[in-house]
């Protein structure tokens, strides 16, 4: 029976940048909330309020992925009662 840290694939070359790093990700990380974080990060937000799933979007104020605990803290300050 295989280790949960064997990596085994099967892939078809050759792949794109993004497809190499992909592989790699997988092959490298364990956790499947780190696979997932790299895959956002190899293939963008996507729009928060448009169509696209992937790709990298004009929202200028605020990254979603780098600004994550600003956005949890700001949600939780949103919450507490106005003095």
């Amino acid at each position: 029976m295989p280790n949960a840290m064997d990596c085994r694939r099967s892939i078809h070359p050759p792949l794109s940048p993004q497809g190499e790093e992909r592989m790699k990700a997988i092959c490298t990380l364990s956790r499947g909330a780190d696979i997932a974080e790299a895959d956002l990060l190899i293939r963008g937000t996507g729009e928060l309020l448009g169509e696209e799933q992937s790709g990298y979007n004009e929202f200028s104020f605020v990254d979603l992925h780098r600004d994550g605990d600003l956005i949890a803290y700001a949600h939780k300050l949103s919450k507490k009662p106005i003095d």
